[in-house]
């Protein structure tokens, strides 16, 4: 008996910038906050959408904490 093996691997965009705390974006190696953006990452919570409001940007960006 043969078995076939194989290894798939999908590549997600993934978009990451750092913020301060009013949202603005921040130069390379400074401190802040991560925000990120992708297909990959969920669109928001279930019958709660000032929670979704409150963790995703106007752009589509989630707040990390």
């Amino acid at each position: 008996m043969s078995f076939m093996s194989f290894e798939l691997r999908m590549v997600i965009p993934l978009q990451m910038r750092i913020v301060d705390e009013e949202g603005n974006i921040l130069p390379v190696g400074k401190e802040g906050r991560v925000e990120v953006k992708s297909p990959g990452i969920f669109s928001g919570y279930r019958d709660m959408p000032e929670a979704t409001k409150e963790a995703f940007t106007q752009d589509s960006f989630f707040k990390t904490k």
